[in-house]
């Protein structure tokens, strides 16, 4: 469930890196600079999450699911939150980490490492309190 946003800007860079090196003709004119500003990203960001493909953030709905979290209920947190996950789940460095542990169905280990844990938590707590309300 990534968003569609996410999904064809990421695969369409991948698609220009895997075609050239480095974009140097988006550098030159400085387009790759428009495109992550039109994002909210740093160029590094960019590149980052080019690199790493349109998949990137898989491991936050994997990990939204092992929380016992659904479409739903992140559908009621907002587009801006969506977002916010998966540009954090895409840049994160311990995504091995991550994997290994939802590999385990561990998904509290994240509560040591995850940059999202604390808006996960907020979500869970959320679907909660909202289930014990009549």
């Amino acid at each position: 469930m990534q968003s569609a946003p996410f999904q064809s800007v990421s695969a369409w860079l991948r698609n220009v890196f895997a075609v050239r090196a480095l974009p140097h003709d988006l550098e030159e004119g400085g387009e790759l600079s428009r495109i992550a500003h039109d994002l909210g990203l740093t160029e590094s960001e960019l590149k980052m999450l080019a690199r790493k493909g349109p998949q990137s953030p898989q491991l936050l709905y994997d990990r939204l699911r092992e929380l016992g979290l659904d479409r739903q209920d992140l559908a009621k947190a907002g587009p801006a939150v969506v977002r916010d996950l998966e540009h954090t789940c895409a840049m994160c460095h311990s995504q091995r980490r991550c994997a290994k542990d939802l590999a385990r169905h561990d998904a509290e280990a994240g509560r040591t490492y995850c940059g999202n844990e604390t808006t996960l938590q907020e979500l869970k707590a959320d679907k909660a309190h909202q289930a014990s309300c009549p």
